[in-house]
């Protein structure tokens, strides 16, 4: 005969935290802070703990008179053992200070009993063999995510415990004498408005379609990982991993992408990226193509990621191709509202910045000057919301636009916009926004540092006669 098991629970460390939480106001709030209804195990603990909630919660005293009056006029009162047993709870309490420990056994238990819950529904719906593999797979990683969830509580911190690490970290920005204080993108200007990318920072890099977002945090990724030589991990959920290898030895070695990619780069090009092939090798990159990603499973690979390489930035490439795993959404902007947050939480819990890029609407297509706006972000406003940093990259030559306008020394010059990409910072949350300029080469599909100054201004006679030389039709041309 199989001998039945009890799950998970300490029912005495239960009794003594009712008990104290009777006796004491501060450990009263302690634990309605650190525990919930669901942690008790015994029905009538869960019972007593609900109705100390629901006297706190009206600003009510939490002793025996009151607990015994609430749980009789709910019916629960002989369910919990009666008057007695409440009194019974007196006799074994635990002290303010060892509260916490106490809290964290109940649940500790609490989480063993939800495993068990949630293997033994595993189980059966794996027998069952009714249900899409991957579905199963979605639902099993949501299942332990909302259990981990549980564990993470925060509070608060005094001032006195923060203000020290806070000076410690600003003194050492000091003497380094470092403009950048965080992870440097290796494009001076964005550096110099935004210090860097930071621990927890959730950065969105958005455009529309062929405008080269991909390009600019392949660039981000090789200063990091060449130049800061940190490790860096790519979610490319539209391009394969070989396609994006190219691109980066594009950008690398100044090469022709289109003819590396067609096998047509002249001889001297491809010797030079055999010669230094390995200096790209050594690159902490890492790069998964899955084209179906969920946030939940990214999750799982970086934590594996992590136990063997250290990884300083996570770029998604890009969000709306992310799906939510759950099978019942009410519609793609709740979906997407979903993905942001846990995109935002993986920051958090990994405290690593994360750049994920992002599509537009059409709106901006639709105005005369097609500059990018926060209101363009596509399917949701949860990412305005939720993102540190929002970023465009708008090309003027893309909507066949000749002129930039530049701000320089407090004036205002129109610049020859050929190969000029403006990267506007829509929002900082700890800095200021504004836009800085680079370079955008066709031939490599890559960004590098440009000084307007250097950029010649628009001459529109000019421009006009070369148009009138070149043009075919002005010279007998079929």
């Amino acid at each position: 005969m199989t001998e039945e098991r009890l799950p998970p629970q300490n029912l005495e460390v239960e009794r003594a935290v009712l008990g104290a939480m009777m006796m004491d106001s501060e450990a009263l709030y302690r634990a309605l802070e650190l525990l919930s209804v669901e942690d008790f195990y015994h029905d009538g603990h869960a019972r007593i703990f609900g109705a100390m909630k629901k006297l706190a919660e009206n600003d009510r005293a939490v002793d025996y008179v009151s607990l015994a009056d609430i749980l009789d006029k709910e019916g629960h009162l002989e369910k919990v053992g009666g008057r007695s047993y409440l009194v019974s709870l007196l006799s074994s309490i635990v002290t303010p200070g060892n509260l916490d420990y106490h809290a964290e056994i109940i649940q500790e238990k609490a989480v063993l009993r939800s495993l068990i819950r949630a293997g033994g529904d595993i189980v059966t719906r794996a027998y069952s063999g009714t249900q899409d593999v991957d579905d199963l797979l979605n639902g099993v990683e949501q299942m332990i995510w909302a259990i981990g969830e549980k564990r993470i509580r925060g509070e608060f911190a005094p001032l006195s415990s923060i203000i020290p690490e806070t000076f410690e970290k600003l003194d050492e920005i000091h003497h380094s004498k470092r403009a950048v204080t965080g992870l440097a993108t290796g494009y001076t200007d964005l550096d110099e408005i935004t210090t860097g990318l930071h621990p927890a920072d959730y950065v969105i890099i958005a455009a529309r379609p062929s405008v080269g977002k991909t390009a600019l945090a392949l660039g981000i990724a090789l200063n990091v990982a060449l130049k800061e030589e940190k490790g860096v991990a790519i979610f490319s959920l539209e391009m394969a991993s070989e396609q994006l290898v190219t691109r980066l030895m594009a950008t690398k070695f100044r090469v022709d992408s289109q003819r590396l990619r067609s096998g047509k780069l002249d001889n001297e090009s491809f010797k030079k990226i055999s010669k230094d092939l390995d200096s790209l090798s050594r690159a902490q990159i890492f790069i998964d193509d899955s084209a179906e990603q969920t946030v939940l499973n990214m999750r799982a690979k970086l934590r594996r990621l992590k136990r063997r390489q250290k990884i300083d930035l996570v770029i998604i490439d890009y969000l709306q191709l992310l799906t939510s795993g759950q099978r019942r959404v009410e519609n793609r902007q709740q979906e997407i509202t979903t993905i942001s947050r846990q995109i935002k939480a993986l920051g958090r819990e990994l405290d690593i910045p994360v750049i994920a890029l992002s599509q537009l609407s059409r709106q901006s297509e639709l105005r005369d000057d097609k500059i990018p706006r926060l209101s363009d972000l596509r399917e949701s406003g949860a990412i305005e919301q939720d993102a540190d940093t929002v970023m465009f990259i708008y090309r003027p030559e893309v909507h066949k636009q000749k002129k930039i306008k530049v701000e320089l020394d407090g004036k205002s010059f129109w610049k020859d916009a050929t190969g000029i990409a403006e990267i506007i910072i829509a929002k900082q949350r700890n800095g200021p926004v504004g836009q800085i300029y680079l370079k955008f080469h066709k031939k490599y599909v890559s960004f590098e540092n440009v000084s307007m100054r250097k950029v010649p201004d628009y001459v529109a006679k000019k421009i006009e006669e070369e148009e009138e030389e070149f043009n075919p039709n002005n010279h007998g041309g079929t």
